[in-house]
This record gives structure tokens, sequence and C-alpha cells, in this order.
């Protein structure tokens, strides 16, 4: 039996879409046979709030790790792992080393820090043996910038757990679901309901930090555009309050300015909601332009203002929208394509056995 051992931060955090995926994959490798075990933070010396100091404490743990037959990890601990992969594999040559890559973190980047972050995140993948990659976006821009990289595809799927109303609930509830970050757009998103006339009321559901200054900001800017009878931050809610808060939407408002995939925008669909959202990145994968979405240029505030406007006059549109998604998650990935995606990775890259 393999030794896989897995490490994170935090062996319980499945908060973010990504978070889930990984979580998943990893409990179903344990449930076909892999002996799994975690290095998570509280196994390290201390915690710091400093990336690169990482890189010292898992040297501490060269032992555990280099022992290991098998090394999972995520793409987004490239600050912290950056040396460490080098002596792993001089420790033990005949480990194999895997990382799940959701999304590539310096393209959201501008300037010098887009061009060290480049350097360290492609140079950090080459490291390793193989890369699972969930998103289709991601596997293009892989094959793009790390063409002699072994990519193994293991898209995401879903749990269809409802059926969505044919028609909406409200005319005009706005919704937003997801973290509360700078990449998110979410003060080009407050910036763009400044020029909206329509009636509306905006739900934002995600964790935040009140002593965070981008969410301070955030705060302010509805405070001084008189909105707070609008627009709510939610926090983070329980499942079945999601699902209302989904059932209840007439529109999904999505700013986001870089996704590797956009989970939460594939679930909005299951529910039928017509989603409005920037062209960048993984997003036009997903929402096809007056299909089943509307795409906005990206960072065009004027224009996203103008098209959410007339997505709330329109209710045909919005109807016609709402149908397309309807029509289109009866097509949706299932959890069961993912398990054996899963099983076929373990068998015939973990283990090297054709799949029984």
């Amino acid at each position: 039996m393999k030794r896989i051992l897995v490490v994170v931060p935090n062996e319980k955090d499945s908060g973010t879409g990504g978070q889930k995926y990984n979580k998943y994959l990893i409990k179903f490798l344990e449930r076909i046979g892999g002996n799994v075990s975690f290095l998570t933070d509280e196994m390290l010396l201390f915690k710091t709030r400093l990336s690169p100091i990482y890189n010292i404490l898992y040297f501490l743990k060269l032992n555990t790790l280099s022992k290991a037959d098998v090394i999972i990890t995520n793409s987004r601990l490239y600050p912290r792992l950056f040396l460490v992969m080098n002596m792993i594999k001089l420790l033990n040559k005949k480990n194999k080393t895997i990382c799940i890559h959701h999304h590539y973190n310096f393209l959201a980047q501008t300037g010098f820090k887009k061009k060290l972050n480049r350097y360290l995140e492609l140079n950090f993948l080459r490291k390793f043996d193989t890369l699972i990659v969930p998103s289709p976006y991601v596997k293009e821009i892989t094959g793009n910038l790390l063409p002699k990289k072994r990519i193994f595809f293991i898209e995401i799927g879903f749990v269809k757990e409802h059926s969505a109303p044919k028609e909406e609930l409200n005319d005009d509830h706005l919704l937003y679901v997801g973290s509360i970050e700078k990449r998110k757009g979410l003060d080009l998103l407050i910036k763009s309901l400044q020029e909206v006339s329509e009636h509306y009321t905006l739900d934002i559901i995600g964790n935040y930090n009140e002593d965070d200054n981008y969410f301070k900001m955030l705060i302010a800017k509805v405070s001084e555009n008189n909105m707070e009878d609008r627009v709510f931050f939610r926090g983070r809610v329980s499942k079945r309050e999601l699902s209302e808060y989904f059932s209840n939407a007439s529109i999904f408002v999505f700013p986001s300015l870089h996704e590797g995939y956009g989970m939460v925008i594939k679930e909005a669909m299951l529910y039928g909601i017509p989603v409005i959202a920037f062209n960048n990145s993984a997003i036009p994968y997903l929402v096809q332009d007056g299909v089943n979405g509307i795409l906005v240029e990206n960072c065009n505030i004027a224009e996203f203002s103008k098209k959410l406007t007339h997505l709330l006059k329109n209710k045909e549109l919005r109807q016609k929208l709402r149908q397309n998604n309807i029509n289109l998650a009866k097509e949706i990935r299932s959890m069961e394509d993912v398990d054996n995606d899963i099983r076929k990775f373990y068998y015939g890259e973990i283990l090297k056995n054709d799949v029984i």
C-alpha cells in the first residue's frame, strides 16, 4: 500500500470551491485504498503569516517528507514549498510528487509582483511529476506554459440536489457568493451599482474579516453612496440558507477578475439563475453570452451597469437565460464521473496498474 502524504495548511478547511475539491479527491483516494496521512501547520514548529518562512519549517520535516511514497499538495503553497521540493527529490528520487493546480496566481497580479510570482509559480510546478488540473481553462494554459509537463485532467463535478424553479420567484434580487477579496472585484460591482436606477437588493454571501482593509473599504463605499438598504453582507451561511438565497435570486452577479474554474457560477446555473460576469479567465468557459448569461468587457464598469440595468428591466430575457440554464443542467458532470477519473488516476498514476 502506497504511503500518501498530503501537505496542506489545515486538514479540515473546505470553505472555498477549490478546498472542497481537494478534500473530496483526497478522501476518495483514501476510500479506494490509499494510506493517507497529513502534514499540516499544526505539526510544524510554529505558525507565521510570512509564507517563505515555511520553507525553513518544512526543512525540519524533511525526514517525514522523504519517507512518503507519494506527496500531494496544492499549487497555492508555492511560496512555502519552493525550496523544499528540490531537497525532497534529492533525498528520495523514487517518490512521486503530485500538485493539484486550480489557477495561476500570477495572472491576477500586475507589475514586478506579477513577474516574480510567474517565475516562482511556473518553476514550482516544474518540480512535480504530475499536475492534477480540475479546469479546462487551466489545462489549456498549462499546455502552453508548461508543454512538457504531465497533466491529469480531473474536471470538477456537481451534485444536483434540487429542481430549479421554472420561473423566478423575485425580479430584483441580486446575489453574489464567494470570498471577500480584491481578486473578486466587489469594489467594481459596488461602483457599477451606483449607476443602476432600477430597484434591486444585493445579498453578498461569503466569510469576511471586519478588520480587513478591503472589507472596510467596501463598507465605506456602500455607506458613502447610501446603499445600506440595498446591499447586505450576509457573511458565511449554512448550506440550507445558501440554497434559499439561490432559490430567491433573479440574477447572479459575479465581478471576479480571475477564476481558475468558477464553481459558484455553475452552482448558480443549477438553480437556473442568469449570470452576469466579466469576460476573463475561466468565466467564458461557463457563461455563454446571450445564451445562459451575460458577459461584460473585463473591468468595464459602465458596461456592467448598462447590461445589468437591461437585465433587470427585461423579464423575458431573464426567463430565456433561466430556461437555457435549466436545460444545460441536465448535462452536468456528476460526482460519479469524478469518482471514475480519480480511480483511473489512482491505479494508473499512483499504483501504475491497469484499472480493474
